[in-house]
C-alpha cells in the first residue's frame, strides 16, 4: 500500500494532468470547448487540492516543486480564478521555478503575476513584475518573451493614462511578433494600438487597427481576442452615435463570453450594452444591464470596470432625477479609481464638485 505522501503525490500529479487535458479541450473550440469547461468545473475541487499539496511540499521535494510550477500554466484558470487567487498560485509557482533554477518558467510566472496585479488594481506592482520579467528575458535572449512583456507594460501604462508611450511599446511588440510569425501576438498588438488611438480620440485610426486585428483573431480562432475586439469596435460605433451597430457588436461579444463562461468579458459586455441603451434613451434597460455588470465586476474583483460601471450608473440616475443616489454611486466610483490610480478619478471628482455646487 502506498504511503500517504505517495498517494497525495499521485493525486496532485493526476489532477495536474486533468487540468492540462481540460485546457487542451477548451483550446480546440466548438464542442470540445464545452467538454473542457465541463471537465474543469467537475474536477475543480480536486485540482485545487492537488495544487495545495504541491505548493506545501515545493520547498523540499523537486517533484512537488515541478508540479507547483506547472499548475498555474493553463489559460482556463483565467476563467475561474479572480486575480487575488491567481496571485497566490503564481507566487508559489515563482518560488518553485526559482528553486529549480528554471529561468524560462520564472519569466512566465513573473509576467502572470504582473497581469494579475494589474487586474486587481495595483498597476505599480504590476509594472515592477513586468520589469523583472523584462530583465530576465533580455538576459536569456528570449525575444518572444520580450515582445509579450512589452505588450503587458503597454497595457498598464495605457491604464495609467499614457497612450502615446503605450503605442511605442505596442509597436515594438508588433515588430517582434511579426519577426517570429506570431499571429496571436500580432493581433493582440494591433488591437492594443487601436485602443490607444481611441484614447487619443482618433476613431478612424482606431477602427483601422481593430479591423486588422479582427481578421487575424478570426483566422487563428482566438475567441477571447475576437470578443475583445468586437467590444472595442462597438465602443467606436457608440461614440459615432451608431447605437444599433454598437449593440450588435456588444451582443456578439457577449455570446462568445457566455459560451466560454468568461465572467470578466461578460461583465464588460453588459456594461457596454448598458451604455448603448442609455444612449438610445432606454434608461430602464440600461440600469438593469449596468447592475448585472456591477455584480460581476464585484464578484471577480475587477476594480476598473467596477468604478466605470458605478460612474455610468451615477450619470444615469442623475438624468432620472435622483441626484442623491447618483452622488452615492459616483463617490464610490471615485474611491475605487483613486485606489487603483485610474485617470478617470479626475473626471469623477469634477462631476461630484459640479453636483455639489448645484445644491
Amino acid at each position: 500500500m502506498p504511503s500517504l505522501w505517495e498517494a497525495q503525490r499521485r493525486h496532485s500529479q493526476y489532477y495536474a494532468g486533468v487540468l492540462q487535458t481540460a485546457d487542451r479541450l477548451y483550446g480546440e473550440g466548438k464542442d470540445l470547448l464545452k467538454q473542457g469547461l465541463n471537465l474543469f468545473d467537475a474536477e475543480w475541487t480536486n485540482i485545487q487540492i492537488g495544487q495545495s499539496w504541491a505548493s506545501s511540499h515545493a520547498d523540499k521535494e523537486d517533484e512537488a516543486a515541478i508540479l507547483c510550477s506547472d499548475y498555474p500554466s493553463w489559460s482556463l484558470l483565467d476563467l475561474r480564478q479572480p486575480p487575488q487567487e491567481q496571485i497566490k498560485w503564481y507566487e508559489d509557482a515563482l518560488s518553485a521555478a526559482r528553486r529549480l533554477r528554471r529561468r524560462n518558467t520564472e519569466s512566465r510566472h513573473l509576467g502572470n503575476l504582473g497581469i494579475a496585479y494589474a487586474e486587481s488594481g495595483e498597476p505599480r506592482r504590476a509594472i515592477d513584475y513586468f520589469e523583472q520579467k523584462l530583465a530576465v528575458v533580455q538576459e536569456i535572449g528570449d525575444r518572444r518573451g520580450e515582445g509579450q512583456v512589452l505588450n503587458s507594460l503597454g497595457v498598464v501604462h495605457r491604464r495609467l493614462g499614457k497612450p502615446q508611450f503605450s503605442i511605442q511599446l505596442f509597436e515594438r511588440t508588433l515588430s517582434i511578433a511579426r519577426e517570429f510569425g506570431d499571429r496571436l501576438g500580432e493581433g493582440t498588438a494591433l488591437n492594443n494600438i487601436g485602443m490607444c488611438y481611441m484614447d487619443l480620440r482618433n476613431r478612424q485610426r482606431a477602427m483601422e487597427f481593430y479591423n486588422q486585428a479582427l481578421v487575424i483573431k478570426e483566422d487563428i480562432g482566438d475567441r477571447r481576442g475576437k470578443s475583445n475586439i468586437l467590444n472595442n469596435m462597438g465602443e467606436v460605433y457608440a461614440e459615432l452615435g451608431e447605437s444599433r451597430l454598437a449593440i450588435a457588436h456588444f451582443e456578439q461579444s457577449l455570446v462568445i463570453d457566455r459560451e466560454d463562461r468568461y465572467r470578466r468579458g461578460e461583465g464588460i459586455g453588459l456594461g457596454n450594452l448598458g451604455q448603448a441603451y442609455a444612449d438610445l434613451g432606454d434608461s430602464t434597460r440600461a440600469l438593469e444591464l449596468y447592475k448585472q455588470a456591477l455584480a460581476i465586476d464585484r464578484e471577480i474583483g475587477n476594480q476598473h470596470d467596477e468604478g466605470l460601471t458605478e460612474y455610468n450608473i451615477s450619470l444615469l440616475l442623475n438624468k432620472l432625477g435622483d441626484r442623491s443616489q447618483a452622488m452615492a454611486y459616483a463617490t464610490d466610483a471615485l474611491r475605487v479609481f483613486e485606489q487603483i490610480e485610474d485617470p478617470l478619478s479626475a473626471t469623477v471628482r469634477k462631476q461630484l464638485d459640479t453636483w455639489r455646487s448645484e445644491k
